[in-house]
């Protein structure tokens, strides 16, 4: 009896990791995903980059 249970426990350990693992995968991801979100606003200059054409579009005719 001491083996099945044995085993058992260790299926339960990798699964719970596995899932941890994926868990964690998702996070760094969404976590790259924003970085670039945040270097694409802010510039490599540290200033806001320079919207592009279609944006200024929308921007003045908003303002209109």
């Amino acid at each position: 009896m001491a083996p099945v249970r044995k085993n058992k426990l260790k299926k339960e350990a990798l699964s719970s990791m596995e899932t941890e693992k994926d868990i964690n995968e998702e996070t760094t991801s969404i976590e790259k995903k924003v970085n670039k979100e945040k270097e694409a606003k802010i510039g490599k200059r540290g200033r806001p980059a320079k919207p592009k054409r279609s944006e200024n579009v929308e921007f003045f005719s908003k303002n209109l």
